[in-house]
């Protein structure tokens, strides 16, 4: 092998490997060079929703079908792992990568001029992008439990005249429905390191707008502090 990767790993061993290769080679070269920046946002995502917002929006965008982009993400998030500051390919030159995958699979040169142009964008994003947000999402789930999804729904509730209570004689309880009211169910499942992976909690109307308008004043302040973030850097660069 020429390269370091493929003399650490044995992918090229791998049926499954050689058929990823050949579904991200159906791409066009057009696409391959905007697909790594896809994965790496779908990646760094909390929540399985999340995910396939990106799915959707990166088919219209690219014109592929969706089911070919999430075909090819195992593939492509593996060489951006490995191709990052820490990989085992972090110091290959992408000639080899590549040269060591042809003599594997007797690629085309059409198709090597392809997988070269989509390593090398992989490399710069896993070297650069990557690299920088896998930090800040490190440092963004530690300490307190992670959110990972979230779901609900609204229930109707039966509101009675009387309570049942231990002390009173089940023969003698007879409780009427006085009307109904609507309840709300949060559900939020966390990090499966959480001590509870899931968490229900119930709201009236006025509790969702009162949790609605909280995290929307958090959205604000992290847009607010992103932008001093952000001006704070240029006047760095500046200097």
């Amino acid at each position: 092998m020429k390269s370091k990767l493929f003399s650490k790993k044995s992918w090229l061993e791998m049926d499954s490997f050689k058929d990823d290769i050949v579904k991200l080679l159906e791409l066009s070269q057009d696409v391959l060079v905007q697909y790594p920046q896809v994965v790496v946002k779908i990646h760094l995502t909390r929540t399985s929703d999340e995910a396939d917002v990106l799915y959707a929006n990166a088919s219209d965008l690219l014109k592929v079908e969706e089911a070919k982009l999430r075909s090819c993400f195992k593939v492509c998030g593996s060489f951006i792992l490995v191709l990052a500051p820490d990989g085992d390919g972090a110091s290959d030159n992408i000639d080899d990568v590549v040269d060591d995958i042809s003599s594997a699979l007797a690629l085309s040169d059409d198709d090597r001029q392809k997988l070269s142009a989509f390593l090398a964008v992989v490399r710069k994003v896993s070297q650069e992008d990557f690299h920088e947000a896998q930090r800040r999402k490190e440092y963004e789930v530690t300490g307190l439990p992670t959110l990972r999804g979230v779901s609900g729904n609204v229930n109707l509730r039966a509101i009675f005249d009387t309570h049942y209570k231990s002390s009173i004689s089940i023969d003698n309880y007879s409780p009427k429905c006085e009307g109904l009211t609507a309840v709300a169910v949060l559900k939020m499942r966390l990090d499966e390191e959480s001590p509870l992976e899931h968490v229900f909690m119930q709201m009236t109307q006025k509790d969702i707008r009162f949790l609605i308008d909280h995290l929307e004043a958090m959205e604000k302040q992290m847009d607010a502090l992103i932008s001093y973030v952000d001006l704070e850097k240029r006047a760095e660069r500046q200097k």
